[in-house]
């Protein structure tokens, strides 16, 4: 029973934690691009640069702010990232419960209701971006040292992973199988 316990347990540490740097991720991203579009705005409204300015870039200054505002105000860059901040924070704290517990003291009872709470916190989430996902399980498993997991993604799938769901094609694993 301890065995299946604790493998219980170790799959939802690593959900939890795959989960947590996820939304990270995106929280820090969401954040820049808030900064960005405020940077844009203030720095395009600012009445020195129009009078020290030709028509032109004006002109392309006035586009810009607009731009940066209508995508501000339609993707909600604030919003989202306060949002992926708090299931972030959610599933910290459940690592935290965790890895409180004792491993010679873990029941298929904690397992569970650990187990229970990331499928309840994953039920919030919005849709996730393939890419990036595959970006935070390297990520994790060159923190624990298991390099023979990580998958290699191409430079254009790392830049493109906060803006595009790329579906990462599988890859054999270490004895062939398709992962």
């Amino acid at each position: 029973e301890l065995d299946h316990a604790w493998g219980k347990r170790c799959d939802a540490l690593y959900k939890a934690e795959l989960s947590a740097l996820y939304h990270q991720k995106r929280e820090r991203f969401f954040e820049l691009a808030d900064k960005l579009g405020k940077a844009v705005a203030l720095f395009g409204g600012s009445a020195a640069l129009w009078k020290v300015s030709s028509d032109g870039i004006v002109a392309g200054m006035a586009a810009l702010v607009t731009a940066s505002s209508a995508l501000s105000l339609v993707f909600s860059f604030s919003e989202r990232s306060k949002k992926h901040a708090e299931l972030a924070k959610e599933f910290r704290v459940i690592i935290a419960e965790i890895l409180a517990k004792s491993e010679f003291d873990i029941n298929n009872a904690d397992a569970s209701s650990w187990m229970s709470k990331v499928y309840a916190l994953e039920a919030k989430e919005p849709p996730s971006l393939s890419a990036l996902t595959v970006a935070c399980q390297n990520e994790l498993a060159i923190a624990r040292n298991e390099k023979k997991a990580v998958v290699s993604q191409p430079l254009h799938v790392r830049i493109f992973a906060q803006f595009l769901d790329m579906p990462q094609r599988a890859l054999p694993n270490n004895n062939g199988e398709k992962v």
